[in-house]
């Protein structure tokens, strides 16, 4: 099955899979519009017996 034929159910469950951690930072300002590129990381899950610094599996927000 892929993705875009996935219920939402199923997406919710793949993207646990494939996320080990995400972090929001703070915002500098109270009221500040949320500027997702700056404030937030995503670790991405590796395979296992991939190399955890392989540029497929980088940070990425």
């Amino acid at each position: 099955m892929t993705w875009h034929a996935a219920d939402p159910q199923l997406k919710r469950e793949l993207i646990h899979l494939a996320i080990d951690n995400v972090v929001v930072t703070k915002s500098e300002q109270q009221g500040e519009r949320f500027k997702g590129n700056e404030r937030v990381t995503i670790t991405w899950a590796v395979p296992e017996g991939a190399e955890p610094d392989a540029d497929e599996f980088e940070q990425a927000a």
